[in-house]
């Protein structure tokens, strides 16, 4: 499918790599008007008239200069995308929108190969390339060209750090956490999507969240293994383990699968979400969240194990007793409400970009807590982290 360029040899798309590990990564369909048929179309740039357009952001763009030289640079960084975009400014009769460089860089990458996530095998990173876009000017020189290199450099590694763009050997680093708690061949971690397995990272490996206790790590990661269906609900339930051996120091713990019990039919009360288009901004957000609390009283959570989790740990409930469901129930929904409280009418603070170019972050704070909604794969928006005040 993909055309041979002076660049990307060292560059497959995240579907058809088999050699490296690869999540379930199955993008939103974007708003735009590029069909995936494009991908086989013929070339003839040098002799077909100007024909065709691109739209960005209700501006016509007729020929290659048109674009910015980010756009360029990253474009070659895709397989077939230059020659794509020629076919497509002197195809007769063609017309492709977009609103904006990002969101057709995207759709480029998603229609020749299927996914928005690239994988770059010398380099050992899978990332959207259109993510490369929102980069500083210093931090996409150095990320762009070790890319087209095939080498991290260590400024390119800083750069990738300080968004949270995770490398393989940052995953490989994972596993090795994963074996020494004795989970690494769980189905559930493996088949997750690029940005739950960033998160169980983070949770596991860059945050340091095991306990000093190696009995009680793996006690807690086979605890996981048995009620998680996905990495993000085994990360959950890990941290929630901790949480509720911490609550009964000295104790066998042997309460915990029943506390986790006794919170789900509370939680499954949390888990309602507004449906959301996989590029919305804050602004979009901010305007999403107002008419979904006109119909709704909570924003929930994505997973059944992260509302478990969170309104486990953070409502006020004892986990060192046994669940009084009134009182678990009482306790859960002042948390809720006050992490309604606290989105509701606030502005969001910030936004960040997963690697995989599709899942948003949007960071709140104020007075009645602190915390973030997450914008998925899926076009679910979701309470992500409520810490209250």
């Amino acid at each position: 499918m993909a055309y041979p360029t002076a660049v990307n040899s060292q560059i497959t798309d995240a579907v058809t790599q088999t050699n490296l590990r690869v999540g379930g990564d199955v993008p939103a369909m974007t708003r735009g008007n590029l069909a995936p048929a494009t991908a086989t179309a013929p070339v003839n740039a040098t002799t077909a008239p100007q024909l065709g357009t691109v739209n960005v952001g209700g501006q016509s763009r007729v020929k290659y200069s048109d674009f910015s030289p980010r756009f360029q640079a990253v474009l070659h960084l895709i397989p077939g995308g230059p020659q794509w975009l020629e076919w497509a400014l002197h195809s007769s009769g063609s017309a492709f929108n977009a609103d904006d460089e990002v969101q057709l860089l995207s759709q480029i990458q998603f229609a020749l190969h299927g996914s928005r996530v690239a994988v770059f095998q010398s380099a050992g990173l899978r990332l959207a390339p259109a993510m490369l876009l929102v980069l500083s000017t210093a931090d996409f020189a150095s990320i762009v060209s070790s890319l087209e290199t095939g080498q991290l450099t260590p400024a390119a590694q800083a750069a990738l750090n300080a968004h949270s763009f995770q490398t393989e050997a940052n995953f490989a680093k994972l596993d090795q956490v994963l074996a020494a708690l004795g989970v690494a061949g769980q189905i559930s971690l493996h088949s997750s999507n690029l940005s739950d397995q960033v998160c169980l990272y983070e949770l596991l490996v860059a945050q340091n969240s095991l306990s000093s206790d190696n009995n009680l790590n793996i006690a807690a990661a086979n605890f996981a293994a048995t009620v998680a269906q996905n990495a993000t609900d085994f990360g959950a339930a890990f941290a929630f383990y901790l949480a509720a051996a911490a609550a009964q120091p000295g104790g066998d713990h042997q309460h915990i699968p029943a506390l986790w019990s006794g919170l789900t039919p509370i939680a499954l009360n949390y888990l309602r979400c507004p449906s959301v288009p996989g590029d919305a901004n804050i602004a979009e957000v901010e305007n999403i969240l107002s008419a979904f609390f006109n119909q709704w009283p909570f924003l929930g959570f994505r997973t059944l194990g992260s509302a478990i989790y969170h309104c486990g740990t953070h409502s006020g409930i004892d986990l060192s007793q046994p669940i009084i469901p009134s009182n678990a129930a009482d306790l859960i929904g002042a948390y809720m409400l006050r992490a309604q409280r606290a989105l509701y009418g606030q502005r969001i603070r910030s936004m960040r970009c997963g690697q995989d170019g599709i899942t948003r972050w949007f960071q709140f704070d104020n007075s009645d807590g602190t915390g973030c909604i997450q914008l998925d794969d899926e076009g679910c928006l979701t309470l992500h982290t409520f810490t209250p005040r």
